[in-house]
């Protein structure tokens, strides 16, 4: 990781489960489990929990809103 990826990584907003959950309109331990399937990147806390870059949330958001449901986002 150069010096670049670094600095974008320290300016992406982070959410929590729950947060992230509100965004997608599903349940947060539906995000916590697409997390385990791989199916959403994650970080993990050193106190043990997850976070979500906004801007995955949003790609996944935007993904699932092109396909035609509009009331949860399914993952691919």
């Amino acid at each position: 990781m150069d010096s670049i990826d670094v600095v974008a990584e320290a300016n992406e907003e982070y959410l929590s489960a729950g947060d992230a959950a509100r965004l997608l309109c599903v349940s947060a331990r539906t995000v916590s489990r697409w997390a385990d399937q791989g199916r959403i990147p994650h970080l993990v806390t050193l106190g043990g929990h997850r976070r979500f870059r906004k801007s995955s949330v949003m790609k996944l958001l935007g993904s699932a809103q092109r396909d035609g449901d509009s009331t949860a986002a399914t993952p691919v």
